[in-house]
C-alpha cells in the first residue's frame, strides 16, 4: 500500500466538495480495490507462472502471455503491453507532480533555495521536476550495470520503499505531535475517538512500517549476479544519502528564501 500512490491524492484533498466526509471514504473505497486487485494480480501470476520464470518486471506481461498461448492468441500480448504502457503513462503523472507538489508547499515556510521556488505561467514548479528528472535518470543508470533487470528492479524497489516508510514513519509521528501541540485547527479530516484513536492508528502505523524496513534489508534468494554486502552498501547508503539531503538545504537556509516566495506570491 506504501507504494500504490494513495497518499498523492492528499495533496488534493482541498480541492474536493466537503473533504471531511468524502475523502475517508474515497479513501477506503480505494484501498479495498487496490488491496483486492493488487493480490488477486500476484495470485493469478504465481498460478499461471512457473516460478523459476518469474520476473519482478515484467511479470504481468509474462503471465499474460502464459495465458494468450495457450488459447493460441500471441498475437494479443503486445497489444496489451501496449495498452499497460499507456495506463502507466497515466500513474507517472501522479507520482511524478504530487511529490513536488508537496515539496514546493514547503516554500511557504522558507524551506526551498530560491532557485528552486521557480514555477511556469500554471504553477508547476519547473526547477524541480528537473531537479527530479536528473535524479531518476542517473538512478535508472543501474539497469544498464547490473546483470539482470530483475536485480535492478529490486534494488531501486526497495530503496524507494525504504524512503517512502521512513517518510510515513515520520507522517505519523507528526500527526501525534500536533493532536497535542496543535488540537484545535481545524482539519480536512480528524481521527476520531479523541487521543485513543490517534495514539491506536499512530502505532499500528510506526511499528507496521518498521517492520516493513526491517524486512527490506533482507534480499530475496531469487535475485542472482549481486552480492548481499553489494545489496546492503546500496540501500544503506541510498537511504542515508537521500535523507541527509534535507538537512543540508535547512543548514543553509536563510530568510531571503522566505521574502522571495512572499514577493512572488502575493
Amino acid at each position: 500500500m506504501s507504494l500504490s500512490g494513495l497518499e498523492m491524492t492528499a495533496t488534493h484533498a482541498s480541492e474536493v466538495k466537503t473533504p471531511q466526509k468524502t475523502f475517508p471514504l474515497a479513501m477506503l473505497i480505494s484501498s479495498v480495490i487496490i488491496i483486492s486487485v493488487v493480490s488477486l494480480g500476484s495470485l493469478s501470476i504465481a498460478s499461471v507462472i512457473p516460478a523459476d520464470k518469474i520476473e519482478l518486471a515484467a511479470g504481468p506481461i509474462i503471465a499474460l502471455s502464459f495465458f494468450f498461448q495457450s488459447f493460441n492468441l500471441p498475437n494479443l500480448t503486445p497489444l496489451i503491453a501496449a495498452l499497460l504502457t499507456v495506463g502507466a503513462l497515466g500513474m507517472i503523472s501522479t507520482w511524478t507532480i504530487g511529490p513536488i507538489k508537496g515539496m514546493y508547499a514547503t516554500s511557504e515556510h522558507g524551506d526551498l533555495p530560491i532557485f528552486m521556488q521557480k514555477t511556469n505561467k500554471y504553477g508547476v514548479p519547473t526547477t524541480l521536476l528537473i531537479i527530479q528528472a536528473i535524479i531518476v535518470s542517473i538512478l535508472s543508470l543501474l539497469f544498464l550495470y547490473m546483470p539482470t533487470i530483475s536485480s535492478s528492479y529490486w534494488m531501486l524497489f526497495n530503496l524507494t520503499a525504504h524512503l517512502y516508510q521512513i517518510m510515513y514513519i515520520l507522517m505519523f509521528i507528526s500527526a501525534l505531535v500536533l493532536r497535542y501541540k496543535k488540537p484545535n485547527i481545524a482539519r480536512g479530516y480528524k481521527i476520531p475517538l479523541k487521543n485513543i484513536g490517534i495514539w491506536f492508528v499512530s502505532l499500528l502505523g510506526i511499528f507496521g512500517t518498521g517492520f516493513a524496513i526491517i524486512v527490506g534489508y533482507f534480499p530475496t534468494t531469487r535475485i542472482h549476479g549481486i552480492s548481499t554486502f553489494f545489496f546492503e552498501i546500496f540501500l544503506i547508503g541510498g537511504t542515508i544519502l537521500f535523507c541527509v539531503i534535507p538537512f543540508i538545504i535547512r543548514y543553509f537556509r536563510n530568510d531571503k528564501w522566505l521574502e522571495h516566495f512572499k514577493k512572488n506570491n502575493k
